[in-house]
């Protein structure tokens, strides 16, 4: 399939082709009553199997996705943004505080829906996960590198689209269960 896709021209591509392309590559990966797996992008799923807590967030930063966790099934999953200039530290936390709003002074921009999982002496502040951070400016606002959810960005936090980021903070609860894969 991707060899098909990326030998023909885009603007060749109807949405016909691509489906019995699809339909036929399917019935080839289907053999006598066993069927091969097919990979159509990197979301490889959570590296958990919702046994860890009865309620926890799985984030892993190969695919930037956060996987909340409840009941022993995903809830739901999220795309996020993690880190680059500071990579997001990997391993085991727990939520440490909560905050519907929370400034950063070292970026100068506000942060909805903030939970802290790490503190990091070296940068003397506090990791956490949040939404997209803003400045106001005139009342309006101004997303810091506008909205790059789904690629590394931040200084070492999760960051979340604004929507995700509410109903994950709702869900949460201090002294929960973090755990961060790389």
């Amino acid at each position: 399939l991707s060899r098909f896709l990326s030998t023909t021209p885009i603007r060749s591509i109807s949405v016909d082709m691509v489906s019995k392309k699809i339909k036929d590559t399917l019935a080839e990966r289907y053999n006598d009553g066993v069927i091969t797996p097919m990979i159509l992008g990197i979301d490889t799923g959570p590296n958990t199997d919702g046994t860890l807590a009865k309620k926890y967030i799985e984030v892993d930063i190969s695919q930037q996705k956060l996987y909340f966790f409840e009941g022993g099934e995903i809830f739901k999953s999220y795309s996020v943004s993690t880190g680059l200039g500071y990579a997001t530290p990997t391993g085991k936390y727990k939520v440490r505080n909560k905050s519907p709003m929370a400034f950063s002074g070292i970026f100068n921009v506000w942060m909805p829906w903030w939970m802290a999982f790490d503190y990091r002496n070296d940068l003397g502040a506090y990791l956490g996960i949040h939404e997209l951070p803003y400045k106001l400016i005139g009342g309006i606002k101004i997303y810091r590198f506008g909205n790059y959810i789904g690629t590394k960005k931040t200084g070492g936090c999760i960051a979340l689209s604004p929507g995700a980021s509410k109903e994950v903070y709702d869900k949460s609860f201090i002294g929960m269960d973090i755990v961060i894969y790389p």
